[in-house]
C-alpha cells in the first residue's frame, strides 16, 4: 500500500473514533435532557397533587408551600425546555453515526477497492466535511455527557465480535 493511501487509512481511523466520541455524547447529553424534562415533570404533577390534597385537608400552609414549589418546578421547565434541547443533540449523534458508518466503510473498503489516491482524499474530504458540518451546527457536549462517554468507550461499550455483533 503507497504511503498516501496508508495516511488517509489512518485519517479515517482516527475521524472514525473521534465521530464514535461525538455521537456517544449527544445521545448521552440527549439522554440527560430528556432525564430532566420527565424528572421535573413527574415531581411537578406530584407535588400539585400533593398541595390540592393539602387544601381539602385544611392545612393551606403546607398546601400553598407545596403548591408553589410544583409551580416552580413547573417555570423550570419551561424556561430550561429540556425536551427541545435534547433534540439537537439526537440529531447530531444520529448524523455523526452515519459519519462514523461511512469512515469505518472508507477504512475497511474504499482503500481495498480504490488504488489511486487522489479519488480516496476527495471521498475522505467529503467525510472530514460532514463531519465539520455537523459539528458547526450542534451544540456542545455537556461536561457529564462527555465524561458518561469516556467511562463506556473504555469499558468496551462499543466494541465488536468477530461475527460484527456488539460484545
Amino acid at each position: 500500500m503507497c504511503p498516501v493511501i496508508a495516511e488517509l487509512k489512518a485519517e479515517a481511523d482516527r475521524l472514525e473514533w473521534d465521530a464514535l466520541y461525538t455521537m456517544k455524547g449527544h445521545f448521552n447529553s440527549a439522554m440527560l435532557w430528556n432525564i430532566t424534562h420527565y424528572s421535573l415533570g413527574i415531581l411537578a404533577v406530584i407535588l400539585g397533587a400533593l398541595a390540592g390534597k393539602q387544601f381539602f385537608d385544611d392545612q393551606n400552609v403546607l398546601g400553598s408551600t407545596i403548591a408553589a414549589t410544583s409551580a416552580a418546578l413547573t417555570a423550570v421547565i419551561t424556561f430550561l425546555k429540556p425536551s427541545e434541547k435534547a433534540q439537537p443533540h439526537h440529531e447530531a449523534g444520529v448524523s455523526c453515526a452515519e459519519i462514523k458508518r461511512k469512515a469505518r466503510m472508507f477504512h475497511n473498503i474504499s482503500v481495498v477497492l480504490e488504488t489511486d489516491a487522489r479519488i480516496l482524499k476527495q471521498q475522505l474530504d467529503g467525510i472530514i466535511e460532514a463531519y465539520h458540518e455537523t459539528q458547526k451546527n450542534a451544540p456542545p457536549v455537556p461536561w457529564l455527557a462527555y465524561q458518561i462517554t469516556r467511562s463506556g468507550i473504555r469499558k468496551g461499550e462499543h466494541t465488536y465480535n468477530e461475527e460484527g455483533e456488539k460484545k
